[in-house]
C-alpha cells in the first residue's frame, strides 16, 4: 500500500510544476473551433509579413555536425528538440488496480492520437508559434500490472474526450474503451468495457500534462468481473 501511495505523490509532484508554468503565460488565446482557426490564420499572415520584411542573407557554408568523423552534434541536436515528446511516449504512468484483497501496482503507456479540429488555441507573446488543443483523441495503451503471483499485461484501446478552455489549469473528460488481458492474470483471453474520466493539468494549450485517469474495467469473461484503476503520469496531449 505504501508503494501505491508513493506513486501518486510523485504526481502530485509533477502536477505542482505545471500549475507553477501556467503562471508564465501569456499571450493570445482563442477559445471554440472557429475563434482557433482564426487565430492560426491570423499568426500564418503575420509571419508572412514579417518573413518578407527580413533582409536578405548571404551565402554560407552549412555546418556538416560532424565529430570524430561523425554526425554527433545532428544527433544530440535531434535528441534534445525531440526530448519533449520523447519523455511521455517513453517514461510511465503509475497507478493502482484492485483484482484483489490488496492493490497491484500499474505501469501504462498511454499514447494518443489527436484528431479533429481545434477548438483551443495559445501563441506565446513574440513568437510565431501556436499550440493547439483538439478535443478528441485515439488512444492505445499497453499496460503491465506488477500483482503478488507476477506480471500481467494488457493493452487498452479507446476514444478519450478532453475539454480544456485556455483559461482552465484543470481540464476534464472521460473516455470508452476496451481493455484486452493477454497474459499473467491467470484468466481467459478476455476483453472488457471500459469507461473513465480523465482529470487534465496544465496550461492549454501548450504540450505537456499532468493526466490522471480513472477507469473501470467490466469483463465478458472470468472470475473477476469488475476491475478499477487509476493512473498518474506525464503526456505530451
Amino acid at each position: 500500500m505504501r508503494r501505491v501511495v508513493a506513486v501518486f505523490v510523485v504526481g502530485g509532484v509533477l502536477a505542482n510544476e505545471r500549475f507553477a508554468r501556467a503562471d508564465e503565460f501569456a499571450g493570445d488565446t482563442a477559445n471554440g473551433f472557429r475563434e482557433c482557426r482564426d487565430l492560426v490564420e491570423r499568426n500564418q499572415r503575420e509571419q508572412q509579413t514579417w518573413t518578407s520584411a527580413l533582409p536578405k542573407k548571404s551565402a554560407t557554408v552549412p555546418d556538416d555536425g560532424l565529430v570524430v568523423g561523425a554526425p554527433w552534434k545532428t544527433f544530440f541536436r535531434g535528441v534534445g528538440e525531440a526530448l519533449p515528446v520523447i519523455l511521455p511516449t517513453l517514461v510511465p504512468h503509475l497507478g493502482a488496480t484492485v483484482r484483489s484483497s490488496s492493490p497491484a501496482i500499474v505501469l501504462a503507456w498511454p499514447w494518443s492520437i489527436p484528431l479533429g479540429p481545434s477548438n483551443a488555441c495559445t501563441r506565446r507573446s513574440g513568437t510565431f508559434s501556436v499550440s493547439e488543443h483538439r478535443l478528441n483523441r485515439i488512444m492505445i495503451e499497453p499496460n503491465l500490472v506488477v500483482q503478488d503471483h507476477g506480471v500481467g499485461f494488457s493493452t487498452r484501446l479507446g476514444d478519450r474526450i478532453v475539454w480544456h478552455p485556455t483559461d482552465w489549469v484543470v481540464g476534464v473528460g472521460g473516455g470508452m474503451g476496451t481493455t484486452l488481458e493477454l497474459s499473467g492474470f491467470g484468466e481467459p483471453l478476455r476483453a472488457s468495457l471500459s469507461p473513465e474520466a480523465v482529470f487534465h493539468v496544465g496550461h492549454c494549450c501548450e504540450p505537456g500534462y499532468v493526466t490522471l485517469a480513472l477507469r473501470a474495467d467490466f469483463f465478458f469473461a472470468g472470475t473477476k468481473a469488475a476491475v478499477p484503476t487509476a493512473t498518474l503520469g506525464y503526456t505530451f496531449f
